[in-house]
């Protein structure tokens, strides 16, 4: 049976919020209904050019464009197939003048999501930096004032951000010219160069949170209304794991007898086993399980998980009176940052901080080889006012007996 109303309202969105969920019609080959996470609905045509291409058009959103209609439009489009022709056009075909959103989102979806780990990251820069700016721009047309421009902005208050903005759009631009979109010979205008568009100086933040605002955060996370946000908080604070990695968790991941919590590492995929004090155990053992979804963390939509606590993280932050911006702000990775370091300042060695953080490269642990020398200087200046008093009892002792 073909689609009908009934079936197009009352369908819901299915996958992991990154798949496409496409409904076909069994009665017009190709003709199909595309549901979004978000629940927006649009009607779609996949079909097969004479040269043996495969392409998806979007024929208009749903609410726009009845079935009716649409099944009307996919028909002469389907009409144009039989003749030969293509009814995308020119608009699939590489060129300088396709504008940079449109680019972009194809990038992510065929390079970015297969190659990059970053590409979750990617999209967030994309969307929060480069499109709102540059999206309108042909690909062709970006020049390099436009970028510095862009690259300024962002670094009044985010110098690093502004950074990785710059080296992700040249990436992009970088596949466009591989792709044919621009020449093989043209200059990319986000290349980073010390005569042109310099990059910000950037250092390794040394921050972590010092006994008192620990005291504050955890204050402030108690009171959000949200046990997971307040589960991921805490779990982040006390095992120091990475914030997607333990987004990503599943309940088969839970041993609560050997009290491990099995996660995997999102660079390399291999397991990581993080051993859990009583209280993180515990933590997990008292978050509501959802009966249709495996996460720990469930997400707005059946079968995914917890993305992003920005929100509520925003919230907490200010509750405890913790900087959002400047060297000093405080992430959710600085509480990753903070383990390590509170690590350290207990006597635990580099070595047992690599693992417990999961470092695959030793360098990364190496920032914390600083807080090791304040504690060798310390130790040094007690020793040596040991060895003074000493010495000054000495000395008085002798006075006396003159």
């Amino acid at each position: 049976m073909g689609l009908t109303k009934r079936k197009i309202d009352s369908a819901k969105y299915q996958g992991d919020g990154n798949s496409r969920d496409v409904r076909y019609d069994e009665d017009l080959p190709g003709f199909g209904v595309r549901i979004y996470p978000s629940g927006k609905k649009s009607f779609i045509l996949r079909y097969r050019t004479h040269t043996g291409r495969d392409r998806l058009i979007t024929l208009g959103r749903k609410g726009v464009f009845t079935l009716d209609q649409a099944r009307r439009l996919a028909r002469e489009k389907l009409g144009e197939v039989a003749r030969g022709e293509d009814p995308l056009g020119e608009r699939g075909r590489p060129s300088a003048k396709t504008p940079l959103r449109e680019f972009s989102e194809k990038w992510l979806e065929t390079h970015a999501k297969p190659h990059r780990r970053s590409w979750r990251e990617d999209e967030r820069r994309l969307k929060g930096h480069i499109y709102p700016r540059l999206g309108h721009l042909a690909v062709g047309d970006i020049r390099k004032p436009d970028v510095a421009e862009l690259h300024a902005d962002i670094g009044k208050d985010t110098p690093v951000e502004a950074n990785r903005v710059v080296e992700l759009l040249r990436a992009v631009l970088n596949k466009a010219q591989a792709w044919g979109y621009l020449p093989e010979d043209a200059a990319n205008p986000a290349r980073l160069s010390r005569d042109r568009l310099k990059k910000f100086p950037e250092k390794a933040r040394d921050r972590w949170l010092r006994p008192e605002e620990v005291k504050r955060l955890t204050k402030a996370v108690n009171k959000s209304p949200d046990p997971y946000v307040r589960a991921a908080v805490w779990l982040w604070l006390l095992l120091g794991v990475r914030k997607s990695e333990l987004l990503r968790a599943e309940w088969k991941d839970l041993d609560e007898k050997r009290g491990v919590l099995r996660l995997r590492n999102f660079k390399s995929g291999r397991p990581i086993d993080v051993p859990l004090p009583p209280v993180a155990l515990e933590l997990l053992q008292s978050l509501p399980r959802h009966r249709n979804n495996s996460f720990i963390f469930p997400g707005r939509f059946p079968g995914t998980h917890l993305k992003d606590i920005r929100k509520s993280w925003d919230r907490i932050r200010t509750k405890a009176m913790l900087p959002k911006t400047g060297e000093q702000r405080v992430t959710v990775h600085t509480l990753r940052h903070t383990l390590g370091s509170w690590l350290v300042q207990n006597g635990a060695s580099l070595e047992l901080i690599g693992e417990v953080l999961d470092h695959t490269d030793p360098a990364a642990t190496r920032v914390y080889a600083h807080l090791r020398q304040d504690q060798k200087r310390q130790a040094l200046e007690e020793h040596a006012t040991r060895v003074l008093d000493v010495v000054n009892a000495e000395s008085e002792t002798e006075d006396e007996s003159a």
